[in-house]
């Protein structure tokens, strides 16, 4: 952030990559006023205006704001495309709105981005260990979602794979995880939803701390799952953690309060 004082064109993916940086972590504060003043820089060298534009998406996405996160997805892949970014790059962004789409109810819709993404993904993926993996972890959320079961694991397992190459953990280890935790949760088998649930939370406490937008869903995960298996006080402890984390992550009011509360009201039910 220091470097706003510098020219735009040395300043713009600076900015860009330190949005990037503070979404991963979970400083959404930090992620929205380093991607604000990107986006002023990218009005000046229009190169940079699909990467802005995908972080954003990025963005939108964790704070629970899926209509704009569909809309930047979509902008932002035709902005790469455009300007000749990478075609992983372009099915990451497709990626991003399948996940927003599939939160918004969209699961046709959501289908249609991530095969889009899959077929246009290289083999190789361009060589991007970063974005790789979240694309797979997609095509798996949607595939399980849609109930094409047969396809999902297999995903997030290519996924898991690939994140592990890398020479440090990094989070895509623990979205793959939350991927097949969902996974798991779907087709019924409680005990490796738990397992997959429990690892992300480790991940994700050693890498960014207690506090993060990806404990807020193992949490969520795990209070489903003890809910299933009839463990109500263990369910509501966890509903109402996922609950208080979100709101000192989101704001009390954001959108990103909702789906945690939204599963603390179902877990409440269901012990009534």
């Amino acid at each position: 952030m220091r470097l706003l004082s510098a020219p735009f064109d040395e300043t713009a993916p600076f900015l860009i990559y330190t949005g990037k940086l503070a979404v991963e972590i979970g400083d959404l504060q930090d992620a929205t006023e380093a991607l604000k003043a990107a986006e002023s820089s990218a009005q000046v060298f229009d190169y940079w205006r699909p990467a802005v534009t995908r972080e954003q998406a990025a963005l939108y996405f964790t704070s629970g704001d899926y209509v704009a996160a569909v809309s930047a997805a979509e902008k932002a892949c035709k902005l790469s495309q455009d300007r000749g970014y990478s075609k992983t790059r372009v099915a990451y962004c497709q990626s991003i709105g399948a996940l927003a789409q599939l939160r918004l109810g969209n699961v046709t819709r959501a289908e249609q981005l991530v095969l889009e993404a899959l077929k246009i993904m290289p083999p190789r993926a361009d060589g991007s260990i970063f974005y790789a993996p979240r694309i797979l972890f997609a095509a798996c959320l949607v595939e399980t979602h849609r109930g094409d079961l047969s396809v999902a694991e297999g995903y997030c397992l290519r996924g898991i794979k690939m994140a592990e190459r890398s020479r440090a953990t990094s989070r895509n280890l623990s979205l793959g995880h939350l991927a097949l935790a969902d996974f798991y949760f779907q087709t019924g088998d409680f005990g490796k939803s738990r397992a997959s649930a429990l690892k992300a939370l480790e991940v994700t406490s050693k890498l960014f701390g207690p506090k993060h937008q990806d404990t807020v869903e193992a949490l969520q995960i795990l209070a489903l799952v003890n809910e299933r298996e009839g463990k109500a006080d263990e369910a509501r402890k966890r509903a109402e953690s996922a609950v208080e984390i979100a709101r000192q992550l989101f704001g009390g009011g954001s959108p990103g309060v909702v789906r945690p509360r939204q599963t603390l009201k179902q877990v409440l039910k269901t012990r009534e």
